[in-house]
């Protein structure tokens, strides 16, 4: 016997939705089709998922699911915006300097923490285990490598 709360989708709950949508768009509206289609993948995930036997209303594990799909979603939009066009992949215009000419004005160390995350695709976790630093601190040093770059190219 299915669950009654995994039957139906209600209006409530897609309201649900856009309002964590609009909690992290505020007044930039840019991201806002994105973070409702998260939202509406987890709606959906936490109907196919829900269970009545954890004593949890629905409507609360539709709150938990859907806020932190919209927030990893943001984190990770938030996150493609502050890269540097000219280090996007998919970023090819003949005016700008390539990868290796962008990047030699940084030191060895940051130069070599860029290309493990933006060339290798490497995640913090993976760079920390590899160069024997905390995750923190090669956030802390790509936030560092991403900010001389932009300074410099501005």
């Amino acid at each position: 016997m299915e669950n009654a709360g995994q039957s139906v989708i209600e209006p409530k709950h897609i309201r649900v939705v856009h309002y964590y949508a609009r909690r992290y768009v505020r007044a930039n509206h840019t991201f806002y089709d994105d973070l409702v289609s998260a939202g509406m993948l987890a709606l959906i995930r936490a109907r196919n998922s829900y269970d009545a036997g954890k004593l949890r209303l629905f409507d609360a594990y539709v709150h938990v699911c859907v806020n932190r799909a919209v927030e990893r979603e943001y984190m990770t939009l938030r996150a493609r915006l502050a890269l540097p066009l000219v280090l996007d992949p998919s970023y090819e215009k003949e005016t700008h300097d390539t990868f290796d000419e962008l990047i030699k004005g940084l030191d060895k160390g940051l130069r070599h923490i860029i290309t493990l995350h933006y060339v290798e695709g490497l995640s913090k976790e993976e760079i920390s285990d590899r160069l024997g630093y905390t995750r923190q601190w090669v956030s802390g040093r790509l936030k560092l490598a991403l900010r001389i770059l932009r300074d410099a190219h501005l």
